[in-house]
């Protein structure tokens, strides 16, 4: 398990601890199914809805969640993924409803490829310790600066922040190539949303404690 998804499912745990179901409405696969800590509102609670081939999952994030080869759509995430476990990478391709809230962009995957960019050039090209910590400076004054003209939290200023870089070694040649952020565009900065994440926990928590309620209700009977 990744770090992004561990910090997801530690978090969605504290939150849904007290967390019971309450069946709002049941006719075959057409459900309704409300998930909240009696006594505590709506806070973090949620619905999980169901059609024949559709679910809908409503709380703080809404997502459609639809496929023609899979009736009972909580059989669905059941079958993939094990259990108290998620599928976000799956799951994803089957959103169909709150598909740009699926992804958000993410500063430290910034980080990460400006700095292995930045190494590259440091055994490419720049052989002296002097242009290694010009270059090293000019990175940290354009992006991380005390004072800082670009908003790094956003996509489309990081963009322009990634746009505007240029550095030239002292001694450079006029015919010189700065070094700049060519490539970009190819990076992946974006990562699982925080709200898909934590959507894809409540689906599948709220499948087992579903479950565990017929069960219960199944014995008793």
């Amino acid at each position: 398990m990744s770090a992004e998804y561990a910090e997801a499912a530690a978090y969605f745990k504290r939150a849904t601890a007290g967390h019971e179901v309450t069946v709002m409405h049941e006719d075959g696969l057409y459900r309704h199914l409300r998930f909240q800590t009696p006594g505590n509102g709506s806070s973090y609670g949620y619905d999980l809805i169901t059609w024949p081939y559709n679910l809908v999952i409503r709380g703080g994030w809404t997502f459609t969640f639809t496929i023609d080869a899979t009736e009972d759509m909580l059989d669905l995430f059941r079958r993939t993924s094990l259990p108290s476990q998620i599928n976000p990478s799956y799951w994803q391709e089957k959103v169909t409803a709150g598909r740009d809230q699926i992804e958000s962009f993410s500063e430290e995957l910034l980080k990460k490829e400006i700095e292995d960019t930045v190494q590259q050039w440091e055994r490419d090209g720049l052989d002296s310790q002097v242009d290694r910590d010009g270059l090293r400076e000019a990175i940290k004054e354009h992006f991380f600066g005390e004072w800082p003209e670009y908003s790094l939290e956003h996509k489309e200023e990081a963009h322009r922040a990634l746009n505007d870089f240029s550095f030239s070694p002292k001694g450079a040649k006029p015919s010189d190539q700065p070094y700049t952020f060519d490539d970009w565009f190819e990076w992946r900065l974006t990562e699982f949303s925080h709200g898909f994440l934590w959507s894809c926990h409540a689906i599948r928590h709220g499948i087992e404690l579903y479950a565990a309620t017929r069960t219960t209700e199944a014995v008793a009977s």
